[in-house]
Order: structure tokens, then sequence, then C-alpha cells
């Protein structure tokens, strides 16, 4: 007997394509332009995934940070951390908040 859990589909991932980085609230934007690539992705439960830059996510909150530093268990080239429970909308204005402080 199936249990009609498994039989639901997955939605496929989509990355965020959002003005994320370029709204700083910052008086030198030139720090943005500094950011080297993102190194990090946070997935939502709707599939969205979000680049992120760990060291951005690291100095603005120490939960974060500890989030970045646990060892892994499967060393992939991907590095995610994971946000469920919350309306993708949300984590994406969470991020750009990180981003704007």
């Amino acid at each position: 007997m199936e249990d009609s859990c498994s039989k639901a589909i997955a939605p496929s991932p989509t990355i965020f394509s959002g003005d994320l980085y370029g709204s700083s609230s910052c008086s030198d934007d030139s720090l943005l332009g500094e950011l080297p690539a993102p190194d990090l992705l946070v997935r939502t439960s709707g599939g969205l995934r979000i680049p992120v830059h760990s060291s951005v996510l690291a100095l603005v909150s120490p939960v974060l940070e500890n989030i970045i530093d646990q060892p892994r268990k499967h060393r992939s080239s991907e590095r995610i951390i994971p946000i469920l429970g919350v309306p993708s909308e949300a984590v994406a204005a969470f991020i750009g908040f990180l981003y704007s402080r």
C-alpha cells in the first residue's frame, strides 16, 4: 500500500533572480561591487534557491555563522542552508534584510 505523500511531486528548484545585493542602505555602494561570487545557497521549502555569501551571513548573524561553521556530512561542492517551513518570499525578504544591514 503506497502512502499518498509518496506520490507528491516536489517543485523544481528555481534560483532567485531578484536584485538582492543591489539594494543597500549603505552610503558607500562600492563595497557591494567588491563582493566575490556567492559561495552558499539558501534553499526554501518552496524550492527557491538563493545564492548568498557565507561571509555576509556570518557577519550579521551568529546563528547563521554557527550553521555555516558546522561540519558537513557530505563533502559536495554545493553548500546549502535549508530554511524550511517559511514562505519563499519571506526567506527572500529576510536575506535582503541581512544584506541591507
